[in-house]
């Protein structure tokens, strides 16, 4: 047997129950790998021995594994997922994907496939380009984990070019509105806080949610994240207003450890937002509303980008032009005052 080999190649003994064992191979070639197992140390080294053959006929130059996606699906849900923060929400994507090519091979995805799967995910799922591409990026991480477990040489959804998604959304509420919506929202006393803490913070729903008492620093007027969408500490700083509505809520006692003690605000903010005769608005553009405020009064997209929790100005650019029209104002006022009419 040749040296190469006898590094590539890896016998170990398997205890199946009290009396009998079995004997695993694994043969490693390229990034590549075999797995099989015998009854016999003698049959695990001649199976070696003729794999080594077979190698050098270049027989396994282009070797794939013959696993099915489904298989590859579980093992990634059941060893990966549960790693990642809210695992649940990457599930849906990998039931969408089972039910098109679940039934296939790894070695049978190519990229012709891909587009097709793409294209049928477009004329039969009324979902936007975004999320398409969320379903695509979530699914390829799975086959970027199959080339790590040595399934596959390559990734070949690495080669699929994104849809191009649309501008983001920026619905903000106007004077009116806003007061419309705060005026229903005060009659469920701890909606019209979440809604305040929404729109003075920039804070995520889940944020505000799940947020425990011992997070809210009065002393320093801060609330303090740890657990983010990013996965990095954030502080969100506390307006007067805010501050106080909290310090009101706490004197109540509701809840020692969480600061709402609820499950679910949907239905009140159903109601409120029915009721205000508000339309196309979700509970989400409140963090839209922050920023285009913050916007509006002058603020830096930086320190925008720095309030909402962004890496980077890329998300945050989408409000650039209210910040101009603020800008605008100033100078019309400055015209004004040096030119007067």
């Amino acid at each position: 047997m040749s040296e190469s080999l006898i590094k590539m190649a890896n016998i170990t003994k398997v205890k199946i129950s009290n009396k009998k064992v079995s004997y695993r191979v694994r043969v490693r070639m390229s990034g590549k790998s075999i797995n099989k197992t015998f009854r016999t140390m003698g049959e695990a080294r001649n199976y070696v021995l003729a794999i080594e053959n077979e190698l050098e006929s270049g027989k396994y130059a282009d070797y794939k594994s013959n696993m099915l996606i489904d298989d590859l699906f579980e093992k990634y849900i059941s060893e990966v997922l549960p790693l990642l923060k809210q695992p649940e929400k990457y599930i849906y994507p990998f039931k969408l994907f089972s039910e098109k090519i679940g039934f296939l091979e790894l070695k049978d995805v190519t990229l012709p496939l891909l587009l097709d799967v793409r294209q049928k995910m477009m004329v039969e799922n009324t979902i936007s380009f975004s999320t398409i591409n969320r379903y695509f990026a979530t699914v390829g991480r799975s086959f970027s984990m199959a080339v790590e477990w040595e399934f596959l040489n390559k990734n070949i959804f690495l080669k699929l070019t994104k849809l191009k998604e649309p501008k983001g959304r920026v619905r903000f509420l106007s004077d009116e509105e806003r007061e419309r919506l705060l005026f229903e929202c005060k009659k469920t006393d701890y909606l019209y806080l979440l809604v305040i803490l929404a729109l003075t913070t920039g804070a995520r729903k889940n944020e505000i949610m799940s947020l425990k008492w011992e997070q809210v620093i009065f002393r320093e007027n801060i609330i303090v994240l740890e657990d983010t969408k990013n996965g990095e500490r954030r502080s969100l700083p506390l307006c007067d207003s805010s501050k106080a509505l909290l310090l009101e809520w706490k004197s109540k006692e509701i809840d020692k450890v969480k600061v709402f003690h609820i499950k679910s605000a949907r239905g009140a903010w159903r109601t409120a937002i029915k009721k205000a005769e508000i339309e196309n608005f979700k509970f989400h553009d409140l963090r839209h509303c922050c920023a285009s405020y913050l916007a509006m009064q002058g603020v830096s997209l930086l320190a925008i980008a720095d309030i909402l929790g962004h890496k980077s100005l890329d998300m945050v650019k989408r409000y650039a032009h209210l910040s101009n029209d603020y800008k605008s104002k100033i100078i019309h006022t400055l015209g004004d005052y040096l030119f007067p009419k």
